[in-house]
């Protein structure tokens, strides 16, 4: 097992014994990739976007929708800290 790129046992539970044993492993840069990525992502900061609002100011979801993903985090967006950052505001701002 190649202790790099993942846990053969979790792919075997996941799509049967044969996910235990691929046959190739890949690194994909998805920076480098023309359908993924625009020029932009090269001469970016390194950081993720800034947060936007997590809920929407006007329309018909106004007051009933509030975002709770990474990216709604105003301080960790787009990581796992930002996701538990972004449910907790969400829950404070129904004054739980």
């Amino acid at each position: 097992m190649n202790k790099w790129y993942g846990n053969y046992h979790a792919l075997a539970r996941m799509f049967g014994p044969m996910g235990a044993l691929p046959t190739a492993e890949f690194i994909k840069d998805w920076a480098a990739d023309p359908f993924t990525a625009v020029e932009a992502d090269w001469a970016g900061n390194s950081q993720h976007a800034s947060a936007p609002s997590n809920a929407a100011a006007s329309g018909p979801w106004a007051d009933h929708l509030i975002g709770v993903g990474s990216e709604w985090s105003l301080e960790f967006s787009g990581y796992l800290a930002g996701a538990i950052d972004a449910v907790e505001r969400g829950i404070a701002s129904l004054g739980v």
